[in-house]
């Protein structure tokens, strides 16, 4: 099947192999998680880009958070300035609050790096907050290994095997 084929009342997504099913009335979210340099941020680029959803980044909201001065933003910046990581009920009231907004009703959501531990994804599940897809990058260490040790671009070293 092709990107957005419909089949009754259902929609089949394919992405790389993957096929989505979604239903007509609900936009497409997801959740997608992966160590630093797993290739999350290409991934999410082309999920957004076939999709259409809105990607949501933790990181993304606390900088901009921090940048416009909020309530949230300067505590979020007062732990941050402390090389602390920000207090779960935080982030999570950022996540939710975007999560809210009218664009990501619309199109649906990519939420990039969250949840990243348990009581985060319990306050999720709480809220009844949940994806219709979790996307887990898992890279093995050894092939860090090489890209440090060698400096080999990602993607030749891929295109390699």
């Amino acid at each position: 099947m092709n990107c957005c084929d419909k089949v009754g009342h259902l929609h089949w997504f394919e992405f790389h192999g993957l096929k989505v099913k979604c239903s007509q009335i609900e936009p497409l979210k997801v959740m997608i998680s992966g160590a630093p340099a797993s290739g999350k941020g290409t991934q999410c680029e082309m999920i957004v880009e076939k999709f259409g959803v809105v990607h949501i980044s933790t990181g993304d909201l606390l900088r901009a958070e921090v940048s416009a001065g909020t309530e949230m933003g300067n505590k979020a910046k007062e732990y941050m300035n402390a090389g602390q990581l920000v207090p779960d009920e935080i982030v999570t009231a950022m996540v939710t609050g975007r999560l809210s907004q009218k664009d990501a009703k619309e199109k649906g959501w990519l939420l990039d790096g969250y949840p990243r531990n348990f009581p985060q994804a319990q306050s999720l599940e709480k809220m009844k907050i949940r994806p219709d897809v979790y996307i887990m990058l898992d890279v093995c260490q050894y092939f860090f290994y090489i890209c440090n040790c060698f400096s080999f671009n990602i993607m030749k070293l891929v295109e390699g095997y």
